[in-house]
């Protein structure tokens, strides 16, 4: 597992965006892919500086692995969050 702070913030995006304890963390889709040995890769989403964490161990949870940095990430303040199509009505 790789974990660097201060990345570019991700601008609104189609990819997959989920929330872990109140952290919004978007899915790099170019990078989820389900051959073996694929780096899978998140970004925290509407807070600057951004997080990124990138793993590749198939074993390891995505869930699992954000919840453990959450503590950490949640003290950086949050300027915006993920929204889906059921939020727009």
């Amino acid at each position: 597992m790789v974990l660097r702070c201060g990345v570019t913030p991700v601008p609104p995006t189609t990819d997959s965006c989920m929330t872990v304890n109140g952290v919004d963390w978007v899915l790099d889709e170019k990078t989820a892919t389900e051959s073996a040995g694929a780096i899978r890769k998140l970004v925290t989403y509407g807070r600057i500086p951004s997080v990124e964490v990138s793993f590749t161990n198939p074993a390891q949870s995505a869930g699992d692995v954000l919840i453990r940095l959450n503590e950490a990430v949640e003290q950086i303040p949050q300027a915006g969050k993920c929204i889906g199509l059921a939020d727009l009505d």
